[in-house]
């Protein structure tokens, strides 16, 4: 029977119910349903609410405590605390209730406290039923069939769990087992029915794999079960599974396939490639080795050997769902985004995937779509894969990305399939040692930065960059500098890259051509310190009270005391800048554009005498972008941002004359990130700040009604 029919009678199965056994939740239900009914029209109908609820849950508990006692009493199991009998029941009333996050926190704190009680483990299978979650279902159920070898539903539930899963050989195994060792339980004509289905799928899957007829099954269920524990995580016991599968059949090229990839998610990438070029040797034309070796050579730093295998894949592409998908995730990771787009598309042609393949090739024809520029159609491609496989993280988090705007998208794999946990640990621990240069000493995690920061998911690329930033070895660095000056990933992570490229002296402070907000544009980078401390100054305790006068007359806007005292300062210190900008500000607020023609020669002057002065340049060329002098307003502004250390008033003043300059541009685009900057010095209440933001959102709208009534 072919694998489309025996998922088809699964999922018909599902829906009619026919192979859901009853269980000790559903048992339970019934139970006080019926209690229910009956307290409708007994005494208890004159108890309030809350004495019938305590009435009933106390009920409900009894009943569980006695049909955990009549499920397996030949097993004499441990006796549960008091304590644990409570929690257990507590987990149950979260499930009815439908808290299965909660359920599952409590059930898996119980489960990790070494010792495994069956209750618990039960409760957890209970649990993984009712939230559909298959996967875990099946492995709890087969915890309990272990916990207790003569409990028939525990073997039950592990059968059909196995056959939800795509294991039909061991569904077939336990479900016989179960025929002859219980033969008169009330689910045997179901478990019969079970295995007319199993039967064909199973039979196919023996003749595929070539195995003796009088060891077919059991090798098979040994097959499955290496490729659960795979899925699982549990990758040294999915290792030694393939190993005991191999000496037995030493040329079944699908265990030593597996066996490659649980070495590599253990972090032995060298033990990986060996096993999956010793594949190729046996069997040189099983495109899954092939695939999936061109994928390995490229996370372990073999990117030449990786391309020239690729380039084989896509003048011969594969025809089988395996093969097809793994080469898929290979052209992602190595950045062939035409050959993911060629591949997907006639592989739609040929029909040749399931439902939940289908959805993968959906998504990394969205994800290449996308990187070539036509969001369109990849937020399309997406819809459609999420409709087939509703779990597929990567492709719920791409389009979420894409609707949001956060910049993270595409990409194709999740960090996860690119870097095994196990080196990340060590890598991050000896990092946390305060070694330099760590990615030294891990060639394979070095060679994928740059690709991590090209088409990495948000936790890849960020690790990536944290990475390089923390090992500052040249070629780290010039990785950085291609993220920063590219325009995949978020504007803030290479905003902070550029910063900190400037820092470490790779780059000046600009202006820089760079991607921002969808569009290219020249930007100018900030390197000096910020302070609070109060300048020294030099100044006569004279000259600082009428300074001080002069700053209280011009917040009361009394201009004639300000200019008074500006002048008397002036005049007992001729080269006071405070006075003389303050004097010209006076000027220009009382007197408005009559004042700016006296203000422009006296800060002109200012600044020919003291041109580190910042508040000077910074007017001049506020005052210059508003005549159209564009050009002379960048480069009066060049100096301070090449300043070592700014005042936080001079500093709000410059990204404040920033973005008013950037408004008199029309680029409201480089005046929201000068307002940013300068939201990250300032309070956001201080009246400037109010008045930027105020300019800024009313050249936005100006410039909205302008397109509006475009045509």
């Amino acid at each position: 029977m072919p694998r489309s029919s025996f998922r088809e009678i699964l999922f018909m199965l599902r829906q009619a119910g026919s192979l859901l056994y009853s269980s000790q939740l559903c048992t339970a239900e019934v139970n006080c349903g019926a209690l229910r009914r009956s307290q409708r029209h007994g005494r208890n109908a004159l108890m309030s609410r809350n004495k019938q609820r305590v009435a009933r849950n106390k009920r409900r508990k009894q009943l569980r405590r006695q049909q955990r006692e009549r499920r397996s009493p030949q097993l004499a199991p441990a006796k549960l605390s008091r304590k644990l009998t409570e929690r257990l029941d507590n987990v149950y009333d979260l499930i009815r209730w439908g808290d299965y996050d909660e359920a599952e926190e409590s059930l898996q704190e119980l489960d990790r406290r070494g010792t495994s009680y069956p209750e618990v483990v039960e409760a957890l299978m209970l649990l993984y039923q009712a939230t559909g979650d298959r996967e875990s279902c099946c492995e709890a159920a087969e915890r309990l069939t272990n916990l207790r070898p003569r409990d028939a539903e525990a073997r039950i539930m592990y059968a059909q769990e196995s056959m939800y899963c795509g294991r039909a050989s061991i569904a077939l195994a336990n479900y016989q087992e179960f025929i002859e060792r219980w033969p008169d339980h009330p689910h045997v004509s179901k478990a019969k029915q079970a295995i007319e289905i199993l039967v064909p799928e199973t039979e196919r899957r023996m003749k595929e794999t070539s195995f003796p007829p009088e060891n077919a099954l059991q090798w098979c269920c040994l097959h499955e079960e290496s490729l659960a524990l795979l899925q699982r995580g549990d990758y040294a016991d999915c290792v030694a599974k393939c190993k005991d599968l191999l000496a037995k059949a030493p040329n079944f090229a699908a265990a030593r396939n597996n066996m490659a990839i649980a070495y590599f998610q253990s972090g032995l990438a060298k033990e990986a490639v060996t096993a999956l070029e010793e594949t190729r040797r046996i069997h040189p034309d099983n495109r899954f080795a092939e695939t999936a070796l061109a994928k390995l050579y490229f996370l372990s730093g073999r990117g030449d050997d990786a391309h020239q295998l690729a380039d084989q894949i896509a003048d011969d592409p594969p025809t089988q769902q395996d093969s097809i998908i793994t080469a898929l995730e290979a052209f992602a990771l190595l950045g062939r985004d035409e050959d993911v787009v060629q591949l997907a598309e006639a592989t739609a042609v040929e029909k040749v995937l399931d439902e939940q393949s289908e959805a993968i090739r959906l998504h990394y024809l969205a994800y290449a779509k996308c990187r070539l520029g036509d969001k369109k159609a990849a937020k399309a491609s997406w819809r459609k894969c999420l409709k087939l496989f509703k779990g597929l993280a990567d492709a719920r988090q791409n389009l979420d990305d894409l609707e949001v705007g956060e910049g993270h998208a595409p990409w194709g794999a999740s960090f996860a399939k690119w870097v095994p946990r196990e080196t990340m640990d060590e890598v991050i621990d000896s990092m946390r040692g305060g070694k330099n240069q760590v990615l030294a000493r891990y060639p394979g995690l070095a060679s994928l930065i740059p690709a991590l920061l090209d088409r990495g998911d948000p936790l890849g690329r960020e690790a990536a960059m944290r990475l390089a930033m923390a090992d500052q070895s040249p070629p780290m660095l010039d990785a950085l500098k291609s993220f920063a000056f590219g325009s995949r990933g978020p504007d803030e992570l290479r905003f902070e890259t550029l910063q900190f490229l400037r820092e470490h002296n790779v780059i000046d402070t600009g202006p820089h051509h760079i991607y921002s907000r969808g569009q290219w544009t020249d930007i100018q980078l900030f390197a000096a310190e910020i302070t609070s401390e109060p300048r020294p100054s030099s100044s006569s305790a004279r000259v600082l009270e009428l300074l001080e006068d002069g700053f209280y007359a011009m917040r009361e806007d009394d201009y004639e005391t300000a200019e008074a005292a500006f002048s008397k300062a002036l005049f007992e210190e001729p080269d006071n800048c405070s006075a003389a900008y303050n004097l010209c500000a006076v000027w220009m607020r009382r007197d408005g554009r009559e004042g700016k023609r006296r203000a422009i020669p006296r800060l002109e002057q200012l600044h020919g005498e003291h041109p580190d002065y910042t508040f000077a340049a910074v007017l001049l060329a506020q005052l210059a972008a508003e005549e159209g002098e564009f050009s002379r307003a960048r480069d009066l502004l060049a100096p301070c941002f090449n300043a070592k250390q700014l005042h936080i008033s001079e500093a709000t003043a410059l990204f404040s004359a920033q973005a008013l300059i950037a408004l008199e541009e029309n680029d409201i685009d480089a005046a929201e990130r000068a307002f940013d900057m300068l939201c990250e010095i300032a309070d956001e209440d201080d009246p400037q700040i109010k008045a930027v933001r105020y300019r800024i959102d009313r050249a936005s709208s100006k410039k909205g009604l302008r397109e509006l009534f475009s045509w």
